[in-house]
């Protein structure tokens, strides 16, 4: 059900339908002894954390408490967490998630093994975003590039290459380092010049 009404388009009927089974695994707990419903368990506290974040913000932290302390696998764990970091980004609360973002960064080499290759690359777009967000721009800048290494450029990026070397430009003004900025706005300028769609840019 929860998935027909993500499809549908109905937020507040897939909150309340996720909800809904995370009451039913805590009125049964012994469920979570097996590995496979623990495994379910946090796949859908993953779901329901951004409409607890958007929906009741008062279970939202106890709810995240209980997945990190889950025995479920690091690849679950990690997608969850870089969930919550694109959550914070998305509602442009960066003060208030500064701590999460820390706890990644001081340990991203775990981030950087566990989670799924495609999440590798919404990892690095959030770490850039979210230090932009606290005008740390040595650090976004950091993150920027690291995403761009990992993008194939032949590759169907949703224009992400392009739209990370047009925020370069601005860490670079931020940064002050004008001269790297000359360079690279030739550079993004012949790039967006050969673009089908230019306006969206």
């Amino acid at each position: 059900l929860s998935n027909y009404f993500q499809m549908k388009g109905d937020l507040r009927e897939n909150y309340k339908t996720k909800l809904k089974t995370w009451k039913l695994f805590n009125k049964h707990p012994q469920m979570l002894d097996m590995q496979l419903w623990r495994n379910r368990y946090a796949s859908v506290v993953g779901g329901l954390l951004p409409l607890l974040y958007r929906f009741s913000k008062d279970n939202f932290k106890s709810i995240l408490a209980e997945v990190k302390d889950l025995e479920v696998s690091d690849r679950f764990k990690s997608n969850i967490d870089v969930n919550i970091l694109g959550l914070y980004v998305d509602h442009g609360e960066f003060k208030e998630g500064e701590m999460h973002l820390n706890h990644i960064q001081e340990n991203i080499a775990f981030w950087e093994r566990s989670v799924a290759p495609a999440s590798r690359f919404g990892l690095y777009l959030y770490l850039c975003i979210f230090n932009f967000g606290l005008e740390k721009y040595s650090k976004s800048l950091f993150w920027a590039n690291k995403l761009l290494n990992v993008l194939d450029p032949r590759a169907d990026n949703f224009g992400v290459v392009d739209i990370m070397k047009l925020l370069r430009l601005i860490i670079f003004y931020e940064l002050k380092h004008f001269d790297v900025l000359e360079n690279n706005l030739r550079s993004a300028r012949r790039n967006i010049s050969k673009q089908e769609n230019i306006h969206r840019f």
